[in-house]
């Protein structure tokens, strides 16, 4: 599970929630947290903020996942 979506059921999150507080499609941020997509560096800065620097930046950024390393 990414360090993303794991964050954002531990705060109790839905994707809706999170991704309007960002200004994306919840779509766009389930991609994000499977790993395939990479956000726009504006939405992940937002995503990074909004988790309080608690996810890596790097995480953020990353479109594999772990099935892929």
């Amino acid at each position: 599970m990414s360090t993303l979506r794991q964050k954002r059921r531990e705060r109790g999150l839905t994707l809706h929630q999170v991704a309007n507080s960002v200004g994306l499609a919840a779509s766009n941020l389930s991609r994000i947290e499977r790993g395939q997509q990479s956000p726009r560096p504006a939405s992940a800065i937002k995503l990074y903020r909004l988790f309080d620097q608690e996810v890596p930046l790097e995480d953020i950024l990353n479109a594999t996942t772990d099935e892929d390393a």
